[in-house]
C-alpha cells in the first residue's frame, strides 16, 4: 500500500466539540478540487459501498502512517481553501507531517495559515489557530535574521586556529599561549577532518569514497541538533564539525577558569565580506584572508579573541541551517503563499588538501517537483529533479564550481573554472568523467565546461530579512 497515495484518499468532516473541532475521516478517492464534488465515490466503487466500520479502519490506518499517537498533537499549516460548495463546509488542504490532508472545515482558515491538531481516536481534533508570529516560518525567520550580522567565515577561522598551534609550539612567542586541553581540543578538530585522499575515487573504491563523502556530509554540522533529538551521543571523538568546535570552546573557558555559560557574553567576530550577499549561497569568491577580521594566532591574540572567533564560526553554521529550513518552508513564490517552498541543504564541508591545508567545499542540494508515487505505469508520472551546486577552492587550480540536475538516471551540467589552465584541463578529461558517470548507471545527456563562475543564486528572503535585521 502506497502511504501518499491513500493520504489523497482522506476525506474529514470537521465538527464544533468541546476541546476544539473534530475532523472524522471518511474514504473518498482523491483529493477534491474547486470543480470537484466533495461526495465523489471512491474510485471503482458504488456510492454507499463503503461502510462505517471501513472508514474507521481507513482512518486509524492512515493516522498510524503519519506516526500520530492518541493524544500527540502536531502542527499543519492550511495549504489551500478550495471552493465552498453551498452549504457544506470549505474543502480545506492541510500539510500534515510531509503529506496533503484533505478536509472540511466548519471553521475559517486561510492559505499560509499555521494550525495545532490532535489525534483523538480516529479524528484529529483542531486544537488551536496560531498566530502569524508563532508559527514556526516566523520563528526560523527571526532567528535566521539575528544570526546573519555576526558570521565569521569558517575558512578563516580554522586558519587561524591552526595558526595558533604552530604559535604556542613556541610558548615563549606567546605568553597567553593555549592550556594543553585547549591544543588537544584543536588538534583533534583538524584530525578528524576527511583527507583528500579519502575523497578521492581513483585512490579507493567507488563504495569508499561514497561513504566517505556521506560521513563527509552527515558531520558537516548541518544536523547536530537532529542528531541530538534523535538520542545521538556526544562521545570525545565525535567528528560532527559543530560538536568539535563546541568542544574547543569549552576547553578554552575552562582554560580561563569561566563556566559555559560565559561564552554568550562574547561579542562574535564577523566577515564583512559576508555581509555583501547574506543569502546568497555560495557567496561570492573572494581573494586573500580577509583583513577586516583579528586573526588569532597570527597577533599573539587573547584566548578571548578566539573564543568570539568560534562565535562567529557557530554562528556561520547555524546560519546554513537555518537559511536551509526557511527555504523549504517559505512559499515557492511571493503571490502563491499556499505553494510550498523547496527542500533545501546548504552547508560548507571542511577537508585537508595534500599540503594539508584546510580548505572548504561548498555545497547547495535542491530538490523541484514532487514524485508521483502513487501514478501506475500507464500514466503519467511526475518525476522530481534533484540540482546539485559545489564550489571547491582548489588552490593552483583555483575555484571549481559544478552545477548538476539529476532527474531519474538522467544527469546534466556545468563544470565552471576561473582559470583558464583549469578550463583546459577539466575539458580534456570530460569524456573520462562522462564514462566513469555512465559506469555509475546514469544517462548523461549533457555535460560542458565554462570559464568563470556561475551566478549566485539569490533568494526573495533576502530583503525582507535584510529589513528585519535593520
Amino acid at each position: 500500500m502506497n502511504s501518499a497515495g491513500e493520504l489523497y484518499r482522506i476525506f474529514s468532516a470537521m465538527t464544533p466539540g468541546s476541546s476544539g473541532s473534530a475532523m472524522k475521516s471518511v474514504n473518498t478517492g482523491h483529493v477534491p478540487t474547486a470543480n470537484t464534488p466533495s461526495t465523489t465515490p471512491a474510485r471503482g466503487a458504488s456510492p454507499g459501498a463503503s461502510t462505517a466500520g471501513e472508514t474507521s479502519a481507513t482512518a486509524a490506518r492512515l493516522l498510524d502512517q503519519l506516526r500520530l499517537s492518541q493524544g500527540q498533537s502536531t502542527i499543519a499549516r492550511v495549504v489551500q481553501v478550495l471552493e465552498q460548495s453551498g452549504a457544506r463546509p470549505a474543502q480545506t488542504l492541510l500539510a500534515l507531517r510531509g503529506q496533503t490532508l484533505p478536509v472540511n472545515s466548519d471553521t475559517s482558515l486561510q492559505p499560509g495559515q499555521w494550525v495545532r491538531v490532535a489525534r483523538a481516536g480516529n479524528e484529529l481534533r483542531l486544537t488551536e489557530q496560531l498566530a502569524p508570529t508563532q508559527t514556526p516560518e516566523a520563528r526560523i525567520a527571526r532567528q535566521l535574521a539575528q544570526h546573519l550580522p555576526w558570521q565569521h567565515r569558517l575558512d578563516t577561522g580554522m586558519s587561524a586556529l591552526r595558526q595558533a598551534l604552530q604559535t604556542t609550539a613556541q610558548p615563549a612567542t606567546m605568553p597567553q599561549g593555549l592550556s594543553d586541553g585547549a591544543r588537544q581540543s584543536i588538534e583533534q578538530l583538524f584530525q578528524q577532518l576527511p583527507r583528500s585522499t579519502q575523497l578521492d575515487s581513483n585512490q579507493r573504491s567507488t563504495t569508499d569514497a561514497i561513504d566517505r563523502v556521506r560521513s563527509w556530509i552527515r558531520d558537516s554540522g548541518l544536523f547536530t541538533e537532529s542528531h541530538l533529538a534523535r538520542g545521538a551521543k556526544d562521545p570525545a571523538g565525535a567528528p560532527d564539525l559543530k560538536l568539535a568546535l563546541s568542544r574547543v570552546i569549552t576547553s578554552l573557558l575552562q582554560s580561563r577558569g569561566e563556566p559555559t555559560q560565559a561564552f554568550n557574553r562574547y561579542t562574535p567576530l564577523t566577515s564583512p565580506d559576508l555581509m555583501k550577499a547574506p543569502l546568497q549561497f555560495p557567496p561570492p569568491l573572494t581573494t586573500g584572508t580577509d583583513t577586516n577580521t583579528a586573526q588569532p594566532g597570527r597577533d599573539n591574540a587573547s584566548t578571548a579573541q578566539m573564543l568570539r572567533m568560534l562565535s562567529g564560526m557557530l554562528n556561520r553554521i547555524n546560519v546554513n541551517q537555518l537559511h536551509s529550513q526557511t527555504l523549504g518552508a517559505a512559499p515557492a513564490a511571493a503571490d502563491a503563499p499556499g505553494t510550498p517552498g523547496t527542500p533545501t541543504l546548504l552547508m560548507e564541508l571542511p577537508w585537508v588538501d595534500a599540503s594539508e591545508q584546510t580548505r572548504f567545499a561548498q555545497m547547495r542540494l535542491e530538490k523541484h517537483g514532487k514524485e508521483d508515487e502513487g501514478a501506475s505505469d500507464g500514466e503519467h508520472r511526475q518525476v522530481a529533479q534533484w540540482r546539485l551546486t559545489l564550489s571547491l577552492d582548489l588552490a593552483e587550480a583555483g575555484t571549481v564550481t559544478f552545477e548538476l540536475a539529476l532527474q531519474q538516471q538522467q544527469l546534466s551540467g556545468r563544470i565552471w573554472a576561473d582559470r583558464t589552465k583549469t578550463l583546459h584541463d577539466a575539458r580534456e578529461t570530460l569524456p573520462d568523467l562522462t564514462r566513469r558517470l555512465t559506469d555509475l548507471g546514469l544517462e548523461v545527456t549533457e555535460l560542458e565546461c565554462r570559464r568563470g563562475q556561475p551566478a549566485g543564486v539569490r533568494t526573495q528572503l533576502e530583503q525582507r530579512l535584510v529589513d528585519t535585521r535593520a
